[in-house]
């Protein structure tokens, strides 16, 4: 029941029906909990709603629940869901425009991602350390980490690889 729950909130997502989105996933958020509440599965759905925050620019909450899906897996020792949520907290940083914030949490995902060995968030914390470092005006330690995540991403095929791209243009006119 809790994954259909989840699974209508995806729904609503793509509907962009964030607030629908948001009770769908409080909702399954609520069904984990009740199971076990410190679960890899409590964090998951943490993740998803923080996610759904993020885009309703609901950033103090949408930080809050990363910060609580992060202590929980920490609590599990599972780095690839913390590699993954602490990207995360990476790019809201960005999106609240702290830049040696994002940076920083960036520099701690990468080094999760590459533990497990999880290319797509590998590349999305260099994009977002290159983002962060052009924001500092340190557009010469951007350019590598640019590069890295056009690389990964074209390999990947991914659908972030034109604002990869893009970054990596900036750069390459900025020096």
């Amino acid at each position: 029941k809790t994954i259909a729950i989840q699974l209508r909130g995806l729904g609503y997502e793509i509907q962009e029906d964030y607030p629908s989105a948001i009770v769908a996933y409080r909702e399954a958020l609520e069904l984990w909990h009740a199971i076990s509440p410190e679960s890899n599965d409590v964090s998951i759905a943490l993740n998803f709603l923080a996610a759904a925050e993020r885009v309703s620019k609901d950033y103090d909450a949408t930080e809050r629940d990363y910060r609580e899906a992060l202590r929980i897996c920490k609590k599990n020792n599972n780095h690839e869901i913390m590699a993954g949520i602490t990207g995360n907290l990476a790019e809201l940083a960005l999106e609240r425009e702290q830049w040696v914030k994002a940076e920083v949490l960036a520099s701690e995902s990468i080094v999760l991602a590459e533990k497990v060995g999880r290319h797509e968030l590998i590349a999305g914390d260099c994009y977002h350390i290159a983002r962060s470092l052009i924001k500092q005006n340190r557009t010469a330690e951007a350019l590598p980490l640019a590069l890295r995540a056009v690389e990964i991403f074209t390999r990947l095929r991914s659908i972030h690889l034109p604002k990869a791209q893009k970054t990596l243009a900036e750069i390459e006119q900025a020096n």
